[in-house]
């Protein structure tokens, strides 16, 4: 008789994980074998997705820049960075307790998810795309 050992992964951009990165802390303390896949794009690919349907026009939007002098970037691209600041996945599922690491390969990937498999409890990648 074979059985089937089924490991829940969840699979997140970087829009969605910003307001359900509490999600670890659950995981760990409930040491539940959950593997969470983070695919770190920094951008809310939705909203732009969204904004393109819609045909929304991207303009000048002042910000400023590091030094305090105005600088110009494309409105959409201002909305829809997520880069700034960047958040550091593994740090953040580390805090929470849960093992967590950086893929930057798909090569990569596909080890620190066998290793997770093989692991149990909770694991999170950080898939950088």
């Amino acid at each position: 008789m074979q059985y089937c050992i089924c490991v829940p992964a969840v699979c997140a951009g970087t829009e969605h994980t910003r307001s359900g990165a509490h999600a670890g802390g659950v995981q760990a303390a409930e040491q539940l074998n959950v593997i969470t896949v983070i695919c770190a794009n920094n951008k809310y690919a939705i909203l732009k997705l969204e904004m393109s349907l819609q045909r929304v026009k991207s303009s000048p939007a002042a910000t400023q820049g590091a030094q305090g002098s105005p600088s110009h970037r494309n409105a959409l691209q201002t909305l829809t960075d997520l880069s700034n600041p960047a958040i550091d996945w593994v740090a953040l599922g580390s805090g929470y307790g849960v093992h967590s690491v950086r893929a930057t390969t798909a090569e990569s990937f596909a080890q620190e998810f066998q290793s997770a498999l093989a692991r149990g409890g909770p694991s999170l990648i950080e898939a950088q795309i």
